[in-house]
C-alpha cells in the first residue's frame, strides 16, 4: 500500500456512501496488517517452531481471514440503527444550541426570540370590517364646512352668549360706579363678527404671527386681512372678554373640576371629532404640552418640553395620520375612585 491512508472524521464518514466506506474500512485494515509486518519482520523470520518447509503456516500468519471480520454495513438494520442515533443526537445538539442563541432573556425574566412565532389565524372579533378615514357625512363638504363640524354652532353659541354676558356684566358695573361719565354700552358679538375673529386668530397662527404684537398686524403695510375683517380695537374688546361658561356658576363647578372654565367646550369638542372619523386599528395614546403661562389651577412645568410651561393634555390619536379622537386635560392628580383617560386604555 503506497499511500497512507487519511484519516477522516465520524461526521465525514457517514456521508459516505456504503460501498466509499466498505472501501475505506478495507484500505484502513491494509495498512494495519502492513505496519504491523513492518515493525515485527523478525518474529516471524526467527521463529523456531516455524520450519522451512511450512511455508502455508507462515502464510497463514501473514494473512488475516476477511471472514473474521464481521461486516456491520452488510445488515440494513444494523445501519439505519447507527445512523438514527448518530442523526439523532445531531440534531438534539442542534436544537439546543439554537434554542440558546434565539432566546434571550431580560433583565426582568422576559423571553424574547429571535424568530417570528407561528402564524395563526387572527380571531374573529380582532378582525376589523370597517373602513377607516373621515365619515360619509363629511367627504364632499368645503374647508369652511368641516371646520363647523369640529367647532360647530352650539359650541359658537356659548362663546358668543358668555362673551357678551360677561361684557354687559362689565360695563354695568363701571356705569353704575361712574354716573357722571358718558356711559358704555356694549355692542353685542354676532355670529358672523365672531367667525371673522376666528379667522384672524387661525390666520396669525398660518402666518406664524401669533408671537408677534397685534398693532404689528394692524399696521398699513401688513397684512390686509386683519384690517379688513375689524378694527383693532374691536378686536380687544373681544378678547378682553371672551369666556367659554357662566362666571357666576364657576365656583360651585371649580369644587371638583379645576377645568371648569372649559369642559363644557371641552366635551363637545371631543365628541364632534369622535363622531366625524372612523380610526383605524392602530392607536396611540401620548402626553402634549400647550404652551400656556397664563392664570391656571393645572399649569404644568415640563424641563423636558421645549415650551417648560403649559396645559397638559392627554391625547388618542389614530396611528396612521395622527387624528385626535379623544383628549384629557390633565388637571393633576385624580380623586379616588375617578380614573383618568390612561388608566382606562
Amino acid at each position: 500500500m503506497s499511500d497512507k491512508v487519511r484519516d477522516i472524521s465520524s461526521a465525514d464518514f457517514r456521508r459516505l456512501t456504503y460501498e466509499q466506506q466498505m472501501a475505506y474500512m478495507k484500505r484502513l485494515h491494509e495498512e494495519c496488517d502492513s505496519d504491523e509486518n513492518n515493525d515485527n519482520p523478525e518474529i516471524i523470520a526467527d521463529d523456531p517452531e516455524l520450519s522451512d518447509d511450512e511455508p502455508a503456516l507462515r502464510s497463514d500468519l501473514l494473512q488475516v481471514d476477511d471472514s473474521d471480520i464481521e461486516d456491520v454495513y452488510a445488515d440494513p438494520d444494523i445501519e439505519v440503527e447507527i445512523d438514527d442515533d448518530d442523526e439523532s443526537s445531531d440534531e438534539n445538539s442542534d436544537g439546543e444550541s439554537d434554542s440558546d442563541d434565539r432566546v434571550l432573556r431580560a433583565k426582568d425574566g422576559t423571553l424574547w426570540k429571535l424568530t417570528s412565532p407561528s402564524a395563526h389565524q387572527t380571531p374573529t372579533q380582532n378582525i376589523l370590517r370597517q373602513r377607516s378615514g373621515t365619515s360619509r357625512t363629511t367627504k364632499n363638504l368645503s374647508v369652511s364646512d368641516t371646520f363647523r363640524c369640529i367647532f360647530n354652532q352650539v359650541m359658537c353659541n356659548i362663546v358668543i352668549k358668555e362673551t357678551n354676558r360677561k361684557a354687559n356684566e362689565v360695563y354695568s358695573k363701571w356705569n353704575i360706579s361712574n354716573p357722571e361719565k358718558p356711559q358704555k354700552i356694549w355692542k353685542p358679538l354676532t355670529e358672523e363678527e365672531f367667525d371673522g375673529y376666528l379667522g384672524i386668530l387661525i390666520t396669525a397662527g398660518v402666518r406664524h404671527s401669533s408671537s408677534e404684537d397685534v398693532k404689528e398686524l394692524w399696521r398699513m403695510d401688513a397684512y390686509p386681512l386683519y384690517r379688513a375683517t375689524m378694527a383693532i380695537n374691536r378686536f380687544w374688546a373681544i378678547t378682553r372678554f371672551l369666556r367659554f361658561d357662566n362666571a357666576n356658576t364657576r365656583p360651585q363647578r371649580l369644587e371638583s373640576d379645576k377645568a371648569a372654565a372649559i369642559t363644557e367646550l371641552w366635551l363637545l369638542l371631543n365628541n364632534n371629532l369622535r363622531a366625524h372619523y372612523v380610526p383605524s386599528e392602530c392607536l396611540t395614546v401620548d402626553e402634549q404640552l400647550f404652551p400656556y403661562r397664563g392664570r391656571t389651577r393645572f399649569t404644568q412645568y415640563m424641563p423636558a418640553k421645549p415650551a417648560k410651561y403649559g396645559i397638559k393634555i392627554w391625547w388618542v390619536c389614530d396611528s396612521l395620520n395622527s387624528y385626535p379622537l379623544t383628549g384629557q386635560i390633565y388637571t393633576g392628580k385624580s380623586p379616588k375612585g375617578i380614573k383618568t383617560l390612561v388608566e382606562i386604555l
